[in-house]
């Protein structure tokens, strides 16, 4: 008897945890479903990265490893330049300043674009555009991107976390 309630009690906890899994909202929706639970005070446009960035990026490539650092430029109006060193596998090269453009949406995603307008990277924005995470969207990369604004523009620093400072 107390075998037959341990695998009962065993199967209906199987069962809460396989319907709470299944019921859980995605983390990245569709544009249109993120934008409509959107928070009201997190709107975010292109003017809210911009400045000098510092930013690394850490993954695998169809290359191997990928460790990178580098500097970019965000203008507040959709376009975007950087530069960086990569090490690939331990072999280092320095990429010179490559521009691109970039769309940050109100609920404060958003997308870089290479130079050809192709999608490269997508975006989210923190703390009011000092922080900005990504991740890489070429085929077979498994990138991550983390960019730190070098100086914070006046009045522009969550609390409890100023950069540049």
């Amino acid at each position: 008897m107390q075998k037959k309630m341990k695998t009962m009690a065993a199967t209906f906890l199987g069962l809460v945890l396989v319907g709470s899994i299944s019921t859980s909202r995605p983390i990245i929706r569709d544009a249109k479903a993120q934008s409509a639970d959107a928070p009201t005070s997190s709107v975010c446009t292109n003017a809210t990265v911009q400045g000098s960035y510092g930013f690394q990026r850490n993954g695998t490539t169809s290359k191997g490893a990928l460790t990178a650092v580098g500097l970019g430029e965000f203008d507040g109006q959709g376009n975007a330049s950087g530069q960086q060193e990569i090490s690939r596998s331990g072999v280092f090269s320095f990429l010179p300043a490559i521009a691109g453009t970039y769309t940050i949406n109100p609920d404060c995603t958003g997308t870089l674009f290479d130079p050809t307008g192709n999608p490269f990277a997508y975006l989210v924005v923190t703390h009011n555009g000092s922080e900005i995470l990504g991740m890489s969207l070429t085929a077979g990369n498994n990138v991550a991107i983390h960019y730190e604004r070098i100086n914070d523009l006046p009045g522009n620093s969550a609390a409890g976390h100023e950069h540049g400072k």
